[in-house]
């Protein structure tokens, strides 16, 4: 499985949804120059469009489970949207979020995963390589 590939750095997973392509082309390749400076493994949700590269750590998949992601022992953060669905998820497996809202409810629910100290927000508009490296490293690095 992926996750035997992953050292004790464990695995990101990064999911956009399913519904909306929400990033554009410069925000997919600044997520993924971002995500490129991990240690981690990271497993994608392919976005449409796709990065025009990714980093060596880094699997582009066209559906990804998850759900049975999120609950492996090694994953160490949620990369995503913010959707229902992932919150219950990362609110069930006690895995910390960086929610990119993209439209609707999400925002609310980026913020209230936020206030309960489930992670930090960054908004879609303001998403480079540096700014989501920053956020990322500081969920990853936070010892709750």
């Amino acid at each position: 499985m992926i996750f035997d590939k992953a050292g004790a750095e464990g695995v990101l997973v990064v999911s956009m949804g399913t519904v909306v392509d929400g990033v554009s082309q410069e925000q997919a390749d600044a997520m993924s120059a971002s995500f490129a400076r991990l240690p981690q493994l990271v497993i994608w949700k392919e976005p449409n469009p796709p990065p025009r590269v990714i980093g060596n750590n880094t699997y582009l998949k066209k559906w990804i489970p998850q759900k049975d992601l999120v609950a492996h022992p090694k994953t160490r953060a949620l990369v995503y949207h913010c959707g229902n669905n992932g919150a219950f998820e990362a609110l069930y497996h006690g895995v910390p979020i960086i929610g990119i809202p993209i439209f609707g409810d999400q925002t609310d629910v980026a913020y209230r995963m936020m206030s309960s100290g489930m992670g930090l927000v960054i908004e879609i508009s303001t998403v480079t390589n540096e700014t989501l490296y920053q956020v990322t490293a500081e969920v990853l690095n936070d010892p709750k």
